[in-house]
């Protein structure tokens, strides 16, 4: 898991996380709603970060305790059906620096350099523009 129940009471303060996840009493915490939301927001980071690292990751970062955050509080409040447009543009920035983490513009501080994930560039391209062209000016 990359973040806690605390960690979102923490962002949202109780009361919010309270009327979010408890249908029956509004003003308590239910916490195994939010601990659902929280495991599933970990598989799906875990999906982006599969391709790339070793899981389970070795340490905690900061950004991705951020995305797990946020796209948790995206999902209590699609649970109540209404989003705002901040909660929703948090969860897309989120998304967002997972694909770059997936694609290697972000990387994390994960493992050796042995065995930190790298990437190739190949390119198998004919010059549009080749010597005999290039001659004749």
């Amino acid at each position: 898991m990359y973040c806690n129940v605390q960690d979102i009471k923490d962002d949202l303060t109780d009361k919010v996380v309270a009327q979010l996840s408890n249908d029956e009493n509004p003003n308590l915490v239910n916490e195994e709603i939010v601990s659902k939301y929280i495991s599933e927001s970990t598989q799906l980071i875990e999906g982006f970060l599969r391709s790339r690292y070793s899981l389970p990751l070795e340490k905690e970062h900061s950004i991705i305790k951020k995305v797990c955050i946020d796209i948790v509080k995206y999902e209590l409040y699609k649970r109540r059906g209404k989003v705002f447009d901040n909660i929703q543009n948090l969860y897309k920035d989120g998304i967002s620096t997972l694909e770059k983490i997936q694609k290697g513009m972000i990387i994390l501080d994960e493992g050796t350099s042995e065995t930190r994930p790298g990437f190739f560039l190949v390119s198998d391209r004919k010059p549009v523009i080749d010597k005999d062209k290039l001659e004749n000016y």
